[in-house]
């Protein structure tokens, strides 16, 4: 099996021209694995790593894995050119902290892809206040991907593993009265 940290297995390949593709590990996203493995032929021989979940589809142009622990996870991520990813919230904090590239290709819940269209609101939000860069379909995801390859795309602005100073506060601010009249 392929795996980043290995460095023999790194000496053999050239770990820094692979990139990694994650769907997360709650839902199949079928569309998003086509859509990428439909792009790899165009990508100048690069390997394409994918962590995937329940397919259907199965993909003729990239290298899959079902399951891959969070350590392996992060040595991939680590060792990746350019990550594309769904848009959970964990991938996208995880790849914010190692400041690594980020195209992120949100689900959609007018196709039944999860539950709401909350990893819309969340890209629509991210794109606007960190930079990310988010592709809403498959032609926006080819073109991000290429340009990322020619232009080098910019890194979206590190997200924080820990609350904001605000954020505690407000919270404390909320809870105070609670805990007070609690106690009358």
């Amino acid at each position: 099996m392929v795996t980043p940290g290995n460095k023999q297995n790194c000496l053999l390949r050239k770990c820094y021209e692979m990139i990694f593709v994650t769907v997360g590990s709650q839902l199949p996203f079928d569309r998003f694995i086509r859509a990428v493995d439909e792009i790899a032929p165009l990508l100048s021989g690069k390997e394409i790593i994918a962590q995937v979940f329940g397919m259907k589809y199965q993909p003729r142009n990239i290298q899959t894995l079902d399951y891959i622990a969070p350590a392996e996870f992060r040595d991939y991520v680590q060792s990746a050119e350019l990550i594309v990813s769904h848009a959970g919230t964990g991938t996208i904090l995880s790849v914010s902290e190692l400041k690594k590239p980020l195209i992120v290709f949100p689900r959609s819940g007018r196709l039944r892809e999860t539950r709401s269209d909350h990893q819309m609101a969340t890209c629509r939000m991210l794109e606007k206040t960190c930079g990310l860069q988010v592709a809403y379909n498959e032609e926006e995801l080819a073109r991000k991907i290429q340009d990322f390859l020619e232009n080098k795309l910019p890194v979206m602005d590190p997200i924080s593993p820990f609350a904001s100073d605000e954020l505690i506060a407000s919270i404390r601010d909320f809870i105070r009265p609670q805990s007070v009249l609690r106690l009358l």
